[in-house]
């Protein structure tokens, strides 16, 4: 599948095939944002919590999603090039919706254009991993796993799928993994060896199951889904036309 690198059956054991694949600009996202815009004052979490707050407000007053609002904004965030599926290096972003404005209104919906793209770039992942069989849950770890608008989102655009998360150290996992494995390696111990002896039980207390409710948004889901498939579409022909694009610019190199 092109963009998914594997089966590494080397890494663990041949019973245990390892697959990678992955986004080249997730968490650097919400930081280039804030640090561009005039109306970004706080440092990046303290930021995202003051608009979460103010999103929250805004539902409540108006019982509806603040989705609505940028439904004329459609923002392709590869700002680094993209991994999975395209596997290429030069892609970038591209904004349509551009204003002179430059308000706090304005970097709010920035904000959650980009947690668009990063529930849509999830998607695409997802429904590539599901070419090689079905994906029932999602275990997700680091930084964007403290977002919960974003694990709603993700949620919503995969058939609400089941969503864990580490109870402890959520943001750390990662670099943990990567420690003990260089630990058994040193050793001279398997990573299966590893694996066996630090991955909890999946239904045990130190996995969190988010309980997202069967209304994630203060609206109607039925019908922000219908509108984030259709911008996941657009999503798609974004990226297709800008590789296009620059197909007909290199013709001339």
């Amino acid at each position: 599948i092109k963009g998914i690198w594997g089966p590494f059956t080397g890494i663990i054991d041949e019973a245990h095939p390892v697959y990678e694949a992955g986004s080249s600009c997730s968490g650097k996202l919400l930081q280039h944002l804030f640090n561009l815009h005039k109306a970004s004052k706080r440092p990046l979490e303290e930021e995202i919590l003051g608009i979460e707050a103010y999103i929250t407000s805004w539902e409540s007053e108006n019982n509806k999603s603040y989705h609505w609002n940028i439904r004329h904004i459609f923002y392709y965030g590869d700002l680094d090039g993209n991994r999975t599926p395209f596997g290429d290096s030069e892609m970038r972003g591209m904004f349509i919706g551009e204003t002179s404005n430059s308000s706090y209104d304005d970097l709010v919906r920035r904000y959650l254009a980009c947690l668009e793209f990063l529930a849509f770039q999830s998607k695409l992942l997802i429904d590539e991993f599901r070419k090689l069989g079905p994906v029932d849950q999602l275990m997700i770890a680091g930084s964007q796993a403290k977002n919960s608008r974003l694990l709603k989102l993700i949620s919503l655009m995969n058939d609400d799928i089941k969503i864990r998360i580490p109870k402890e150290s959520v943001d750390l996992m990662g670099t943990k993994g990567a420690a003990l494995m260089s630990i058994y390696a040193r050793n001279g111990e398997s990573i299966a060896k590893a694996l066996k002896n630090n991955t909890p039980d999946l239904n045990n207390d130190a996995f969190l199951e988010l309980d997202l409710g069967s209304n994630k948004f203060n609206t109607d889901d039925t019908k922000l889904k219908t509108l984030l498939n259709i911008k996941y579409k657009i999503h798609l022909d974004m990226a297709k036309q800008q590789r296009m694009y620059r197909e007909q610019v290199d013709t001339l190199t």
